[in-house]
């Protein structure tokens, strides 16, 4: 999915910045068509150039490697570390599940409001303004 949306990026006028580890480049076909491709030596790095560099978090269907993406963004906000919105993309109710268990942690937890002010939305064109006008409000009040 991720080769299919860089391509698609790129083809529309878009930068696209690919930051892989090392141990996927030797197991799977990469797209090489991309502004700037940088290759780490742990998730770790990878993770944390990703944060570094990203304005926008936005989860689309994936699997175990999104999840834990998303965790980490999300607890980084809980914790006020950043302020950059997040966004799931629900397409045809996949993270249906994922949003009941997200919906039931404010009732066992002490969860803050702002941290669970995540965009969900079906529609990526929807996902993507949404989750642009956003970062362009909290830039404007910064």
């Amino acid at each position: 999915m991720m080769g299919a949306l860089s391509k698609s990026a790129i083809d529309h006028g878009a930068k696209v910045v690919s930051i892989l580890p090392e141990r996927i480049v030797d197991k799977t076909d990469i797209e090489t068509n991309v502004h700037e491709l940088i290759i780490t030596k742990t998730l770790a790095e990878r993770k944390q150039i990703m944060f570094d560099r990203s304005d926008i978090f936005l989860t689309l269907p994936g699997a175990i490697g999104t999840m834990d993406e998303f965790f980490e963004v999300w607890v980084h906000l809980k914790l006020e570390y950043h302020n950059k919105p997040i966004g799931i993309l629900n397409s045809h109710n996949y993270y249906d599940g994922l949003i009941q268990m997200l919906d039931s942690f404010s009732l066992i937890s002490p969860v803050s409001k702002s941290s669970m002010e995540i965009m969900i939305e079906k529609c990526p064109e929807k996902l993507f303004h949404s989750a642009i006008k956003q970062h362009k409000s909290i830039k404007k009040g910064s």
